[in-house]
Order: C-alpha cells, then sequence, then structure tokens
C-alpha cells in the first residue's frame, strides 16, 4: 500500500499551516463546525491527483452536490478553494488570492502540490460572426498545477476556465499518485451506485454485505445485478416475500451501506475519504457498519480517512477495533493501534491539529468520559 504518512497545508480554503503527522491504516478525522474536515480530506484527494484538471474541477464542485442545478458559476467554485490573501498589496490579476499549497509524505516520498489562479478575459467570437461586435468578454480564471516529486518539478498543466462553462476535452497528464475516492455526505442520494464496482465487492464478500443490509430488513435474502431495459444493470434487493425490489424503494441508510461497498472498491490499493462516515446511519448500526468498512479497507489495500462531529460516531469506531473474550470478559486493545484520531481547532492564522493515538482515545471516551471533538 502506498501510504499517505505525513500531510501539510500551507494553504487550502480556510487551512493555513496545518501539520498532519503519523497517519494510520484508519484516520477519524473530529472538529467543531468550520474547523476544516472537510478541507483536509479535499486535500488529501488533491495530493493523491496532482495533474488532474478534472480532479481539480470535480474537488472544487464537490460541496454543490445537494443542490444539483443551482450551483454557484464554475469559476467561483473554483475560486474559493484558494485562500484569501492576508496582504494588503494585490498585484492586478490577482483576485486577492494566494496559492494552494500543499505537501504529502507518500510512502517515504515527498511531493508538493502548488496551485495558481489568475483572472483574466477571454474573447469569444460567435460562429458565423460577420461584425466586430459579434463577440463577447467573458471573466475567466487561469489555472496552473504543479506537481514537484524530490523538490523537482515533475509536470505542470495550464487551462482557463470560461464563465459558468465546463471546460471541454478535460484531461489528466500522467497517472494519479494514488488512487483515491471521495465519499460525501450526499453521494448516496446524488450519485448512482456503481454496478460494476458492487459486481467486485459480490466476488469477494457477498454474505458480508448482505449482512449489513439484513440490519434495514430481516427478510432481505440477496442483491443482484439487473437490467430491465436489458442495457443498464442496477441493483436489486432479493426479498423472502416481495421478489426483487429496487434499491431505490428502500431508505437512505441501505444506499449510504451501498455506497460506501461501491467505494471501497474504486479505491483499490489507495485512498478512501468519507465525509460525515455516520450520515444515514442509526447509532445501533455504526459499530457494525464500520467494523465490516474497515475490514473490507485492509482486504483491498486502503487507507481510510472519515471524518465526523458524532461522539456515537467516535465512540462505535473505537469500539470496533476493541476485543472482548467473551468467556473471561477480558479486553484487549491491541487492534487499537490500527487506528489514529485528529482534533482540528482553528486559530486566527493556523489550524492545529491534536494527535490521538488509538489507546489514547479509548481511555479518553470509555475512562475520563472526555469530549475529543
Amino acid at each position: 500500500m502506498k501510504h499517505i504518512n505525513n500531510l501539510k497545508i500551507e494553504g487550502f480554503r480556510g487551512i493555513r499551516d496545518l501539520r498532519i503527522e503519523g497517519l494510520g491504516s484508519v484516520n477519524l478525522i473530529v472538529g467543531g463546525n468550520n474547523a476544516g474536515k472537510t478541507s483536509v480530506l479535499e486535500a488529501i484527494e488533491l495530493v493523491c491527483n496532482p495533474i488532474s484538471i478534472a480532479k481539480f474541477v470535480e474537488t472544487s464542485r464537490g460541496r454543490d452536490r445537494a443542490i444539483s442545478n443551482f450551483r454557484v458559476p464554475l469559476e467561483t467554485s473554483v475560486e474559493w478553494m484558494f485562500p484569501v490573501s492576508r496582504s494588503q498589496d494585490q498585484n492586478e490579476g490577482s483576485m486577492g488570492r494566494e496559492l494552494i499549497q500543499l505537501e504529502a509524505s507518500i510512502h517515504g516520498v515527498r511531493h508538493s502540490y502548488v496551485t495558481s489562479c489568475v483572472e483574466t478575459k477571454i474573447i469569444k467570437t460567435y460562429e458565423n460572426a460577420l461584425e466586430p461586435y459579434d463577440q463577447t468578454e467573458s471573466r475567466a480564471l487561469e489555472i496552473t498545477l504543479r506537481h514537484f516529486y524530490m523538490a523537482l518539478v515533475e509536470v505542470e498543466e495550464k487551462i482557463s476556465f470560461l464563465t459558468s462553462e465546463l471546460p471541454r476535452g478535460l484531461r489528466t497528464n500522467g497517472k494519479d499518485i494514488v488512487p483515491s475516492r471521495m465519499v460525501t455526505p450526499v453521494d448516496h442520494r446524488m450519485l448512482p451506485i456503481e454496478a460494476k464496482s458492487l459486481t467486485q465487492t459480490f466476488q469477494s464478500d457477498k454474505k458480508g454485505l448482505i449482512y449489513l443490509l439484513q440490519m434495514f430488513d430481516s427478510d432481505i435474502m440477496g442483491i443482484e445485478l439487473l437490467a430491465p431495459d436489458g442495457v443498464s444493470a442496477i441493483p436489486f434487493i432479493q426479498h423472502r416475500y416481495k421478489s426483487y425490489v429496487p434499491v431505490s424503494v428502500y431508505g437512505d441508510g441501505m444506499r449510504r451501506v451501498l455506497t460506501l461497498a461501491s467505494a471501497v472498491i474504486q479505491a483499490n490499493h489507495g485512498v478512501l475519504l468519507i465525509d460525515e462516515v455516520e450520515t444515514a446511519l442509526h447509532h445501533r448500526n455504526l459499530s457494525k457498519v464500520f467494523s465490516w468498512l474497515v475490514e473490507a479497507c485492509s482486504l483491498f489495500d486502503v487507507q481510510l480517512f472519515v471524518s465526523t462531529h458524532s461522539l456515537e460516531a467516535i465512540d462505535a469506531i473505537v469500539d470496533t477495533f476493541i476485543d472482548v473474550d467473551l468467556e473471561t470478559e477480558n479486553v484487549s486493545l491491541e487492534r487499537l493501534d490500527r487506528i489514529v484520531g485528529y482534533r482540528l481547532v482553528q486559530q486566527t492564522n493556523q489550524t492545529i491539529a491534536k494527535r490521538f493515538a488509538g489507546k489514547d482515545l479509548y481511555s479518553l471516551r470509555h475512562e475520563f468520559g472526555q469530549d475529543v471533538r
């Protein structure tokens, strides 16, 4: 596995000078509202795909998925990826924005990601225009992505974004450093469940997945991919009394589980980022879902990052790594070494990450009852 060992964010959205060190196989990110939890996940997504314009656009618009066609203009989404300048002196075209600067140690190798944004104008001439006034001037942002590998410039990519228009022919130069998949709190509602990924999940752990689905309905007997139109495969639930039922008939919890299962496969040998992991899941089911998720990530060689602002979710996650001997009632904490927690605190000119080893998280919650958020 190409683990991310350390992460440094010098500037990204509202985060400045944040250092997250000693990352583990499973990483829990907590903090208050607007502490930067989602931004940390987005920064990791960019570092994993440093010269992908398509990924940059996708990340910039990720928070707008819930409002569909009512998205803010593309150039506005992109602009707010960049930290607001703290300097009173601004050059022409700077828009008062600073560079995005990220750095990560991946499998012991240092990678740096630097992105700049400059405001410019685009002159657009309409097709078959006969007069000079058949042109319009549009605001555009020129984005330059730079990836530094071992302090050397590896790749550079430039593109201009037209106002409110998605550039055509977006491409990626080079390969991703690490495969990554982001799951937002609304993906189970806004995005289709990928049939191909579920097929691979079935092959590896179909019984485990069905066990999870039975938390929502004990009469579920299985899950199949069927194509009612003869073309597109759709997940159907095999029910004891209702024959085959489309997944869409069920509630958010089941769709969330299937979305997570699909995401694990897409992050194979890479990084899985889950924002607000508790979304759509009842607190009684959290331990079962997270226990399955951790084992699935281990099976597919995936480093896991999850954010939450729920104490119930934190307890459920920590309890996943505790082994209890039913005969002696002895508690083993050895597996807690697999999880690391980070609490983000936003300060005026810096974001602080307080690190908790797994055993410290357990002690703080079970022995002292402290709120680690």
